[in-house]
């Protein structure tokens, strides 16, 4: 019989601590060599683990120190009441890159680090370079590792406004990082879905466009029409778009507090609306700019963001609205949904000849779940 914890065979113990939610997980790791070794790169620790795997929220804020990014747990046991405030700790920082000139390009590039927190892709965070779009990495936070994909000429750096984006093409098995049109900008409203990006395009006419949409399979680009009966003369200033248990969904509250569903998507008539609330029973502070959605939590609430740096949580049963305003000194530049991964990333990108290089430990230390 074992006499520690630790004595157990590595199938056992893989079973054990992948039950474990990921910030215990990480303490664990610090416990003994035997834990640190069954959660690092075991093919069979990531299987079993995946199961149990929450949702986090990767944020990155428009004045936050040295490109700090900061991980909140969706799941936070908090009431959300008015007035309530979470501090935040910072989970890993930007990799700093060599120092570059481009002054033939462009005069006004500095060579610091600007790097814009893009999206979010199977445990993965693409990140790229402000302004010219330069450079741009992915990283898997979990293991504390990054690539570098994209470092442009001297020509295309001086020639593009395009806007990147990193997806998956499941049919291929594939990861892809695009460029898309600049009018697609990363500060517009999108969404991902499967193996598609979506864009609201705010329009406000019924013949305008309604949503925008990039296969990452296809390599090709599609539209999908508005709800019928859906109004459209509040859409650029009421109007998120967003996933929602697996589903493609609007939000429109100009009015009314609406969420719109598409059951099957690109088809028209599989919108749903599935809720709706009069937006004059909505007391508090927070209402200024659209709700955006973020995901269904484990108690069926709805997990929302809106400006000035306040999560937003809504309750279908009761129709209750609950706040949770995050202490800062600027508000969120970007907020996506991250599922965390222990599975490397060279197994993740597939890949050969990758150059995989390690974040600094010390920082992920200050990991907050």
């Amino acid at each position: 019989m074992a006499k520690s914890l630790s004595e157990l065979p590595s199938g056992i113990l893989s079973d054990i601590l992948s039950r474990l939610p990921i910030k215990t997980i990480f303490v664990c790791r610090s416990v003994c060599k035997a834990f640190l070794d069954v959660t690092t790169s075991n093919p069979h620790f990531n299987s079993l683990h995946a199961p149990y795997t929450t949702h986090c929220l990767a944020i990155q804020f428009d004045y936050s120190p040295m490109g700090s990014i900061y991980l909140v747990d969706s799941e936070l046991d908090t009431s959300f009441s008015v007035g309530e405030n979470v501090k935040l700790k910072t989970m890993f920082q930007i990799p700093r890159f060599p120092a570059k000139q481009f002054k033939k390009c462009s005069p006004s590039v500095q060579d610091e680090n600007k790097f814009i927190l893009v999206n979010s892709c199977n445990g993965l965070l693409f990140f790229a370079e402000n302004s010219l779009c330069e450079r741009s990495f992915v990283c898997n936070p979990i293991t504390r590792e990054y690539v570098t994909l994209l470092e442009f000429d001297e020509y295309n750096r001086h020639h593009s406004t395009m806007g990147y984006w990193f997806g998956f093409s499941p049919e291929e098995n594939l990861y892809k990082e695009k460029p898309l049109s600049d009018n697609l900008s990363w500060q517009s409203s999108s969404a991902i879905l499967s193996e598609t990006i979506c864009w609201l395009c705010g329009g406000y006419s019924e013949s305008s466009k309604f949503i925008v949409y990039f296969d990452f399979h296809t390599e090709k680009f599609g539209e999908i029409p508005a709800p019928v009966g859906f109004r459209r003369n509040q859409l650029r200033q009421s109007t998120s778009i967003g996933v929602l248990g697996g589903y493609l969904c609007v939000i429109d509250d100009s009015r009314h507090f609406d969420i719109w569903i598409m059951k099957e998507f690109g088809c028209r008539e599989s919108w749903t609306k599935a809720f709706s609330v009069d937006m004059k029973s909505i007391a508090g502070t927070y209402l200024h700019n659209p709700l955006r959605p973020l995901q269904i939590l484990g108690d069926g609430k709805i997990l929302m963001i809106r400006d000035y740096r306040v999560l937003v949580k809504f309750d279908p049963e009761t129709k209750d609205f609950r706040f949770l305003k995050i202490k800062s000194a600027g508000s969120p530049d970007k907020v996506v949904l991250y599922t965390p991964s222990f599975v490397p990333l060279k197994d993740i990108l597939m890949v050969d000849n990758l150059t995989v290089r390690n974040m600094n430990m010390s920082l992920l230390c200050k990991r907050i779940f």
